[in-house]
């Protein structure tokens, strides 16, 4: 037996097994929780998409029955179609970017989340027992929630007893994630697959981990402080009440009622303890108000966002919001002092209309439409358990990404392939396996899997190139933050690649290089670099601003005063622009038009020996 026939039956074997889908599960999650850079500026997102594009090659390449009848079966197509149209109307909008790599990574997110879901899709499939391979995935998943859910209630005891529990430091409990309303985020997305666990596993022992699972989870929901998921909280109560109320089961009612008493009491008796009430508070306020905290800021970048879907309602271009929202005016939010450059809307649904158009938003929303209609075809008395599971996942996803941005998290994007793959009706599908197909079928299913693991390939290059680029990013940080230019410029022209031109800031990596540049006299080659650095953030405060000062030591004051006046329509409060101005037209010889503009800085501005010095010079030449 030649060594090529081993393989060939050793993969076939791995194919049949049972092993292939419990490996899928527990690899995916492991990388979904654990995979971590420390030195990366984003420790998790690359190298969780790196992970996820590796775990999908190896999928497709284990798949034991045809691809293509899969893809096109009668019950996956309408949902895989309205998923290929929300791609392609990604791809069509590429030609609009002026980052291509920021684009090509809206893209590869897309393509990885479109894989999970066939991944998932299949592997119901390919089971004989469905019901079974439910209860198993979410067995799987319900210890990745009791894992996560024990190690934030550590963090936050531990927080709570050192007496330094604020809101503030509350943004430390992030475990493994980005930051403390991912983890809430995710929490909430795992509770009702851990819900549907607790009912549906027969095991005694799976059933109390399950309980206590929910438990904590619910529990973190609350003391995490993240309003959206206290929204998607608040929904579920009345799902799971209609389930109830629809079974009939006393009994289960009861038991329902008594777990919410016994949760109520072990939360608010834990959080009267440790808490600090005032949070509560703050975020009520914030939730209520409009006019307050980051509910002010996030309506008002809402706003900027719908102005710029009115001017192109086309789209822009996939991951090209960063870039031009602030043409709007960032006034009402933090970028207006250039504190905060923002890179998402906190809103889903507009990111997408605002950056892929018309086509991009519905295409996405027929994707929701699609999931639900399939969902409810499947006989209710059967199916009811799994249809509510399904229903409460894409009702969180949605509540959650009209405030925050889980379209961007891998995690997040792998849970909401898995409640649409839930979607897709029980109904065995007579899906041949690829031993039992023809010549000609044989070709067609190897060329949807090499052109899948192709693009893979392609997709795995890209994000290490991005992961290489960021590591060194850090070291470009860090350079800056010493004042030690001349390797600030060196390090940032090796960050600069075909698949990273900006850092997770939206300043575009080019900047850096000029910054550089400009700080060690070598002004006319910055001042080139600068307008690069415009090309692909046009609206960007510190590249506006910089151009400005080029344009005035150039000697072209008019043109200075121009881009300084465009920082300020972008961000009015930028001090440094007023402060620029002021010089222009004090050197022009107009000290009471440079005093307007010194006085409007802050009062912070003000108390600076700097300002107080460039006063009374103004005020000098005012009296002579």
């Amino acid at each position: 037996m030649s060594i090529f026939t081993k393989r060939m039956k050793l993969l076939s074997l791995l194919q049949e097994s049972n092993f292939s889908n419990l490996f899928k599960m527990v690899g995916l999650w492991a990388i979904l929780t654990l995979a971590y850079i420390p030195d990366g500026l984003d420790p998790v997102l690359h190298i969780r998409l790196f992970g996820v594009a590796l775990w999908l090659i190896i999928s497709i390449i284990i798949i034991p029955i045809s691809l293509w009848n899969t893809i096109y079966s009668k019950y996956s197509f309408p949902l895989m179609g309205a998923l290929l149209l929300f791609l392609i109307s990604t791809t069509i909008t590429f030609n609009k970017a002026t980052s291509l790599p920021e684009a090509g990574l809206e893209w590869v997110r897309q393509f990885l989340f479109i894989g999970t879901f066939l991944v998932f899709f299949i592997e119901r499939m390919q089971v004989k027992d469905i019901l079974k391979w439910e209860i198993w995935n979410t067995r799987i998943i319900t210890w990745v929630a009791f894992g996560i859910s024990i190690s934030a209630l550590f963090h936050w005891f531990y927080l709570s007893l050192q007496g330094t529990l604020t809101h503030e430091s509350s943004y430390a409990i992030t475990l493994t994630f980005a930051n403390r309303n991912i983890l809430a985020e995710i929490g909430i997305l795992l509770l009702p697959l851990v819900i549907y666990n607790a009912v549906s596993d027969t095991h005694r022992l799976q059933k109390w981990i399950s309980r206590i699972t929910i438990l904590l989870l619910v529990f973190l929901s609350l003391v995490l402080w993240c309003r959206s998921v206290w929204i998607a909280l608040v929904a579920l109560l009345p799902i799971y009440l209609f389930y109830l109320m629809y079974q009939f089961n006393w009994k289960k009612i009861q038991s329902f009622m008594l777990w919410g008493v016994g949760i109520s009491l072990v939360i608010g008796g834990v959080y009267l303890l440790f808490a600090d009430l005032s949070i509560i508070e703050k975020q009520w306020d914030n939730l209520i108000n409009p006019h307050y905290g980051s509910s002010q800021e996030r309506i008002t970048l809402w706003k900027r966002t719908w102005d710029l879907i009115q001017d192109h309602p086309w789209g822009i271009g996939p991951g090209q919001w960063q870039f031009q929202w602030a043409a709007y005016s960032g006034a009402k939010t933090r970028y207006e002092t250039g504190a905060v450059l923002f890179t998402r809307p906190h809103n889903d649904a507009l990111w997408i209309w605002s950056e892929i158009g018309h086509p991009g938003i519905i295409s996405w929303v027929l994707v929701f439409i699609v999931a639900l209609i399939l969902l409810f075809r499947q006989p209710w008395k059967i199916t009811s358990l799994k249809q509510i599971t399904g229903l409460a996942g894409i009702i969180i996803w949605w509540i959650i990404s009209c405030f925050g941005f889980p379209k961007e998290r891998p995690e997040e994007l792998t849970l909401l392939a898995f409640y649409l793959a839930l979607c897709i009706p029980d109904q065995l599908i007579s899906i041949p396996l690829f031993k039992d197909l023809s010549l000609y079928q044989k070709i067609r299913n190897y060329s949807v899997k090499s052109l899948l693991i192709w693009i893979l390939i392609g997709c795995l290059i890209f994000i290490f190139q991005r992961i290489n680029s960021e590591r060194i990013m850090r070291q470009v940080w860090e350079a800056r933050m010493q004042g030690n230019f001349p390797k600030m410029v060196e390090l940032s022209e090796q960050a600069r690649s075909w698949a990273y031109d900006t850092d997770p800031t939206s300043t575009p990596v080019i900047w850096y290089t000029a910054n550089g540049m400009f700080l060690t006299g070598q002004t006319e080659e910055a001042c080139q670099l600068y307008q690069e650095a415009r090309n692909i953030h046009p609206y960007h405060v510190h590249v506006l601003n910089n151009m400005g000062s080029c344009a005035e030591i150039t000697g072209h004051p008019e043109e200075a005063i121009q881009l300084y006046l465009k920082v300020l329509k972008v961000a009015p409060p930028f001090d440094e622009a007023k402060l620029n101005l002021a010089a222009v037209e004090y050197n022009r010889g107009n000290p009471a038009s440079a005093l307007n503009y010194l006085n409007s800085c802050s009062e912070e501005t003000r108390k600076s020996p700097q300002w107080k010095g460039f006063q009374e010079r103004i005020l000098k030449r005012l009296n002579n």
